[in-house]
């Protein structure tokens, strides 16, 4: 029974990538019910990333995962009401979760179950550029989240202080028709920094890592490519 699972590394990524790029929700009426469970991408940069979330999908619950295409996305989902409340049970947010998302105690309380989730919440939520900073060519390491929930980045910076990774913390006003709304960036700079991400956190999706692989085979990655175009490179 799903309900009976205990939190495995592999779970936590994955609550780590719903937290991200995902959402759970409950529809309930007279005439039906729906309980989803979906994870949005970029459909042409995520294709491989999707399959590599739909094998550890099925891996941890036995359940396949739908695909669907829309003209500005993709998404992966999952009607299961069992599923949804599992989540629910670990504290993943059911809703609105932008403001509200933080890691929930079961797994940060837990150095590897973590670490896994920040994997997860990285590969979909996260960016890795390479800036010239005075530079020739674009070889200085950065790493961007930006969320708006205070409690998250709070988490995510409780997790990097215990890996003595720095970073650098700001919080950015936007503005939209709804009015002002605070946002909390963290950027992550250098060599080192980038380093000891690689070793304790790591990346699983290839729009990251193919970022990476590009910048030690050549010292620097070109910026604005997609990931077809670094593949050819690196091949």
């Amino acid at each position: 029974m799903i309900n009976e699972l205990r939190i495995n590394p592999d779970i936590a990524e994955i609550c780590g990538i719903i937290t991200g790029d995902g959402h759970l929700s409950r529809y309930l009426s007279p005439k039906r019910n729906n309980y989803r469970i979906e994870i949005f991408g970029d459909k042409n940069e995520e294709v491989e990333y999707f399959k590599y979330i739909s094998s550890l999908f099925y891996k941890c619950f036995n359940k396949s995962l739908k695909l669907k295409i829309k003209d500005h996305y993709a998404s992966l989902y999952l009607n299961s009401k069992e599923l949804l409340e599992f989540f629910e049970n670990v504290g993943i947010i059911v809703g609105k979760k932008s403001r509200k998302a933080y890691i929930p105690k079961k797994i940060m309380n837990n150095k590897r179950l973590s670490l896994r989730f920040l994997k997860g919440l990285a590969d979909t939520d996260f960016n890795i550029s390479f800036k010239k900073g005075g530079r020739k060519n674009n070889s200085y390491p950065r790493i961007v989240a930006e969320f708006a929930s205070k409690n998250l980045i709070s988490d995510i910076l409780i997790i990097l202080n215990k890996l003595n990774i720095t970073y650098y913390r700001q919080k950015v006003i936007k503005d939209n028709n709804f009015g002002k709304f605070e946002h909390y960036r963290i950027e992550i700079n250098g060599r080192k920094n980038l380093k000891k991400w690689l070793d304790s956190v790591g990346f699983s999706n290839l729009k990251h890592t193919s970022k990476i692989t590009l910048w030690e085979k050549l010292g620097y990655c070109p910026p604005k490519t997609t990931i077809s175009e670094r593949l050819k490179i690196i091949k």
